[in-house]
């Protein structure tokens, strides 16, 4: 019985020992099932915060546990890029590819895992632009678009990996905004914001179906170091500013417009930028929005907007990527805006033939110059929102530092003429200025009811050149009901004239100027 009692006693002991031992090891170092389940999550949700300056658009490709960037346009980013929040200053190699750098801790980017990317900082866009997958060796592609220029800004991002099935793939807002939101467009800058030197200032006539503007359209171009250039045009006549930004080989990789609202024309904004093979859009025109849009486009296609009147801001790019020598003549793939209700927001593709027909004297108001002349003919046709058609053609009349002198689009037709400029100081290909234009007196209205718009004229000289419609807008209505005239005296090449403009009509000197009108 003793014996008996005292086995039990010592496998009691020995039971409760062993439970006890248990739970320690389970407090200490023990996992329940429920537990496993929980710490793999945590272990696959890891995140990659990523923050770094961009000055206008970069490609970061992310691949486990390392990163590099493909910069795109503008300025390689600023200073130093903080990953995980180490100090990490890309090295560049040529075509603009960073140096991957190796950060830790790793994303585990597997087939079924998918990237969710938010934005915590930064004006522009951010967005996904390829999941990882075992067709690309599992590499996240993360578009950054810093927008308008000018100037860079810090962007602060934060990659998560999760369960394909639980991703949101397109977080570029941030995350005040919703996806319904109107974006809200940083504004075009003016001439002296944009990076590079100031190469062109001018100004140009516009002319559409033989009507002419009453206003010069304006136009700045600055050049980069590595050659690439922006185009900024006013076109105040329409209350519209175009921006066209190319990249070293004069690909258009960036255009903005914006219009503010006149007469049956709604505001209109856009912000464009292109890549190989696709489109980034926001469009803003009336209650139609496209914000962040991406379309495709046919790759190598080059961006060649046209409408009426026309900004002409990308032609400034063009006729320097053609890069044509006298005789030569090669074919090119453009595209622009489609034009149907079913193609807006598109961008269809076209082909042309650009030809280099030799060099040219021409003679416009600002003077007379020695050109390049190339003509562009239409091969395919493509809806597009001018409708273009094969056989349009446009000729082109530019100065060998690339400078446009004369625009002729035959379909309107619809012309620009180059009408003084203000920079560079001289021309290259200048035969002879213009002759000095003054104006001696001018007076508008009939009868004997005259009011003077001497001062009115005098003001809208440009480069020896007036141009300017006889109409109530130079200085009110001063015979009501009545047709009116506008009576002009001036002086040119040491000699005087007159000439005499009825109301409506517009007055250009010295293309005004005859044998007849002359006052000896």
């Amino acid at each position: 019985m003793n014996r008996n009692w005292t086995m039990m006693r010592v496998l009691l002991v020995f039971s409760v020992t062993l439970i006890l031992a248990l739970a320690y090891l389970h407090d200490v170092g023990g996992v329940s099932a429920e537990d496993s389940t929980e710490d793999t999550q945590i272990q696959e949700n890891v995140t990659l915060h990523f923050e770094a300056t961009i000055d206008g658009a970069d490609i970061l490709k992310v691949q486990s546990n390392r990163l590099w960037y493909e910069h795109k346009g503008w300025e390689v980013p600023h200073g130093y890029t903080l990953v995980n929040g180490s100090k990490w200053a890309p090295v560049w190699r040529a075509g603009g590819i960073s140096d991957p750098y190796e950060f830790t801790p790793p994303l585990p980017l597997a087939e079924g895992k998918q990237c969710s990317v938010r934005k915590l900082a930064g004006r522009g866009a951010v967005i996904i632009r390829e999941q990882p997958s075992d067709n690309n060796n599992y590499t996240l592609t993360i578009h950054i678009d810093d927008g308008v220029p000018p100037g860079a800004d810090r962007y602060e991002i934060e990659i998560a990996l999760e369960d394909a099935s639980q991703t949101l793939t397109d977080l570029s807002l941030p995350s005040s905004e919703t996806p319904t939101a109107a974006k809200q467009l940083e504004p075009i800058p003016e001439a002296e914001d944009l990076p590079g030197v100031l190469i062109f200032h001018g100004r140009y006539l516009h002319r559409s179906r033989g009507r002419e503007y009453d206003q010069p359209g304006e136009l700045w171009i600055k050049r980069q170091q590595n050659g690439a250039i922006s185009a900024l045009s006013h076109l105040p006549f329409f209350n519209e500013t175009a921006l066209a930004v190319g990249d070293a080989d004069h690909r258009p990789i960036y255009y903005a417009a914006s219009r503010e609202p006149m007469g049956r024309y709604p505001a209109f904004e856009a912000r464009l930028e292109f890549h190989e093979d696709m489109a980034i859009q926001t469009r803003h025109w009336g209650d139609e929005r496209d914000d962040g849009k991406e379309s495709p486009i046919e790759t190598g296609a080059l961006f060649d907007l046209n409408s009426r009147p026309d900004p002409y801001a990308v032609a400034n790019l063009l006729v320097r990527r053609f890069a044509l020598q006298s005789g030569d003549g090669k074919e090119f793939t453009l595209c622009d805006w489609g034009n149907s209700t079913y193609g807006k927001g598109t961008f269809p593709s076209y082909r042309v033939r650009v030809e280099h027909k030799g060099k040219e004297t021409i003679t416009v108001p600002a003077g007379t110059f020695e050109t390049n002349h190339l003509v562009l003919n239409q091969i395919t046709s493509a809806d597009t929102w001018f409708k273009k058609r094969a056989g349009h053609v446009t000729d082109f009349w530019v100065m060998d530092n690339g400078v446009i002198v004369r625009i002729v689009r035959h379909r309107e037709p619809y012309e620009i003429e180059l009408v003084e400029w203000e920079t560079p100081e001289t021309l290259p290909g200048l035969v002879e200025v213009s002759a000095d234009l003054q104006i001696v007196s001018a007076r508008y209205g009939f009868g004997d009811k005259w009011v003077d718009v001497t001062d009115v004229l005098r003001n809208r000289v440009r480069g020896g050149t007036l141009v300017v419609r006889a109409s109530n807008s130079l200085a009110g209505d001063p015979i009501y009901g009545v047709a009116k005239q506008l009576k002009v005296e001036y002086e040119t090449g040491g000699k005087v004239y007159s000439t005499i403009v009825r109301e409506g009509d517009i007055l250009r000197i010295p293309d005004s100027m005859t044998a007849a009108d002359w006052v000896p």
